[in-house]
């Protein structure tokens, strides 16, 4: 059969034929996305996506294809979109989440085609979500953050982040909270300076949600919260930490507690994707009461 691969950038018909395969008509997708399809007989059978993140960092979305799937052609999709992303950018990293499933559709062939790309296996992680809020759960308040149910923790929104000393102050913070981050998260192998530049400048980061954490009259961490990726709406909690003075006393758990009862999150959600290494991190999580909702191998390319 003649199979031809096309290169397209932004919304179209890739984007849409994406869409609609995939049954995700409301996920986010940027208008610099690049798209790889292959078309059979002019018909299209397979299309494999990129999205720029922070930093040099790309998000490789999940392969949609027609139905019956074919491994070699999912490869052959992934290995033209690798190909352009280390010729038209001189460095950069790559990420892509499988199924964990050893059953889901073409797993094996993927993760063998991966290997040859170059690709390697980083972590497994974990996507989570907290419970249901009830009719009984505390009033929240942006403006002011909610307690939680450990009274000593607050949020409060950072405020102008292009105003030097408070830009200063949680930059400074942020450093002090990077302790535990993992490499899935891209943190720890540059700056905390550039890693938040970064996360500022990615247009999907709307910084109105970014919040100052405090324990008791202390500023003691942060929580940065980003629209989130085809999943019906909900927020995605970018990061959250709080400095070695408040570990391994609940502030964490507190934080999360939180972060549930915010307005935002009360209204469209939220998922959070956590690195199954950092323990202390999945420890918080599963003290909060937050639900696993399904765990992914997260693999890794830099170029």
């Amino acid at each position: 059969m003649d199979t031809t691969i096309e290169i397209s950038l932004g919304a179209g018909p890739a984007a849409s034929w994406w869409r609609n395969q995939l049954g995700l008509n409301i996920a986010t997708l940027d208008d610099d996305t690049v798209w790889v399809t292959a078309l059979r007989n002019g018909v299209t059978r397979a299309v494999a996506g990129a999205q720029p993140r922070s930093g040099e960092h790309w998000q490789v979305l999940p392969v949609a294809q027609a139905s019956p799937p074919d491994g070699e052609l999912a490869i052959a999709v992934l290995r033209q979109l690798d190909a352009h992303l280390t010729s038209h950018h001189q460095r950069g990293v790559a990420r892509l989440l499988l199924p964990v499933e050893s059953d889901a559709p073409l797993a094996g062939p993927l993760r063998q085609g991966l290997g040859g790309l170059g690709f390697d296996l980083a972590t497994r992680v974990a996507f989570v979500s907290p419970p249901i809020p009830t009719s009984t759960a505390q009033r929240d308040d942006d403006s002011e953050g909610q307690p939680s149910a450990e009274p000593r923790v607050r949020l409060r929104p950072v405020g102008d982040l292009q105003d030097y000393a408070t830009r200063s102050e949680f930059e400074t913070l942020f450093t002090a909270t990077l302790v535990d981050c993992q490499g899935a998260l891209g943190c720890g192998e540059q700056s905390a300076a550039q890693t938040l530049a970064d996360f500022s400048a990615d247009s999907r980061n709307d910084t109105s949600h970014w919040y100052w954490v405090e324990v008791g009259v202390q500023r003691a961490g942060c929580v940065l919260l980003a629209p989130g990726d085809g999943c019906d709406g909900a927020l995605s909690l970018l990061y959250f930490g709080v400095n070695a003075g408040c570990r391994g006393r609940s502030a964490g758990v507190g934080v999360l507690g939180v972060v549930s009862s915010l307005r935002a999150v009360r209204r469209v959600g939220v998922f959070a994707a956590v690195d199954l290494a950092n323990l202390p991190a999945w420890r918080s999580y599963v003290a909060a009461g937050w639900h696993e909702i399904f765990r992914r191998d997260l693999w890794w390319k830099r170029w």
